[in-house]
């Protein structure tokens, strides 16, 4: 209602047709609970060397693409900028389609990093350059900005993430593990019971808001391996379960999300017609919480309008997890440690020799090498957790190669 209408001016009629239009719109007057689907590959090779894994992840994400098209109601996220590269080089009109969507509210490219990096062997200039390099190619290529830091795969962060992701001009920090609120004795990867959302602060007092709804793929796991439709009990069951869970995670009142996934290289719904027909078996229950399908930027505009009490930490994740991942394959890292070191000399030399001689600043191989150390850093690599032909192997783009 207006607020130049004058009470007077309401009828009867007018209150009723009112109602009848906030039960007809879903979640409108009600806390709603957005659940987001991610794929969640890895990108630079893991079980496979890099010429495999670019082609089952391409094909994997126009599953998902596909899905948004057939589907009106599932809504999907997608990062890493060598996954759209590869769209680019084999399927260019698909990313016309894929930009349509993300025109149309269907998807998101919601991280503004190169890969998602791990963040804890590698320096803070090479975590900043993710960024710097990620945000100008969007915006070259792609024509657009993303908005958060998505890690949800790391498996410990350290106290500059804030600082970092500040000063890139985002607006959250985006991870999966080891959520700092939880239990300090908790040694499970999501340990309730926790606050999802909270301020991360960095030594120099620079804080960004941290969401951390869970594992990437908590949400619905059954019901998106599901073949054919499941029984309608099983349905609000299993919905209801994930309402009820991240209740108790987000402040009272709050929009809730919780992020969707079969597995790591998660592909959309195995039944096709969900999750159409899952909001309808849900609504018909006229439960107090809507369901929706989204982006994770539709479910951060929506938590945003209000302020929550939330808590900020000052110490970093919880604790460092897999630590199996940081002694694997020393001699690579030392080769990642000892390229970074190189680039960030030669870079000052440049600039010293550019300035003092006049000689020419070599500012595109410059760049280009920081997007290979980019490269480097996908979360595989560096954690040595990969197959051997991920580093060598004598037809692939390698590691070795970068």
């Amino acid at each position: 209602m207006d607020e130049k209408t004058p009470l007077k001016a309401i009828s009867r009629r007018s209150f009723l047709a009112a109602a009848g239009a906030a039960v007809a719109c879903p979640g409108r007057g009600r806390q709603t609970l957005h659940v987001v689907p991610n794929f969640h590959p890895a990108v630079m090779g893991w079980l496979a060397p890099y010429s495999v894994e670019r082609n089952y992840c391409l094909y994997s994400y126009l599953d998902h693409q596909d899905h948004a098209i057939r589907d009106a109601e599932y809504r999907y996220v997608f990062s890493e900028i060598p996954h759209l590269i590869t769209m680019l080089e084999r399927h260019p009109a698909r990313v016309s389609e894929l930009e349509r969507l993300i025109g149309g509210g269907k998807a998101e490219l919601v991280n503004a990093f190169v890969v998602e990096p791990t963040v804890n062997l590698s320096g803070g200039e090479a975590l900043v350059m993710q960024g710097v390099l990620g945000l100008a190619w969007y915006g070259q290529v792609m024509r657009l900005r993303p908005r958060h830091a998505w890690m949800i795969d790391i498996c410990g962060w350290h106290e500059q993430m804030a600082q970092i992701v500040k000063g890139l001009g985002l607006e959250t920090f985006v991870y999966c593990r080891y959520n700092p609120t939880s239990p300090p004795e908790a040694a499970a990867q999501v340990a309730d019971p926790m606050e999802s959302v909270h301020w991360i602060e960095s030594p120099d007092g620079t804080r960004t808001l941290a969401v951390n709804p869970g594992h990437y793929s908590e949400a619905l796991r059954e019901v998106m391996l599901a073949t054919e439709a499941l029984p309608r009990e099983e349905v609000l069951k299993q919905i209801g379960a994930l309402v009820e869970r991240q209740q108790a995670r987000f402040p009272k009142g709050a929009p809730l999300v919780a992020f969707a996934g079969q597995a790591d290289y998660s592909l959309p719904f195995l039944y096709k017609k969900y999750p159409r027909e899952l909001l309808e078996i849900w609504e018909a229950s006229r439960p107090g919480v809507a369901l929706r399908f989204s982006t994770f930027s539709q479910w951060y505009d929506e938590f945003r309008r209000r302020n929550y009490p939330l808590k900020t930490v000052r110490s970093g994740s919880r604790i460092y997890g897999w630590t199996a991942f940081w002694v694997s394959a020393p001699p690579m890292k030392q080769r990642f440690r000892r390229a970074e070191h190189l680039l960030a000399a030669a870079e000052a030399l440049a600039a010293v020799s550019s300035l003092r001689r006049n000689t020419d600043y070599p500012a595109q191989q410059l760049w280009n090498a920081w997007l290979l150390v980019a490269l480097l850093m996908d979360r595989n690599s560096l954690w040595g957790a990969a197959v051997h032909a991920v580093w060598e192997h004598p037809k692939s783009w390698d590691i070795r190669d970068r």
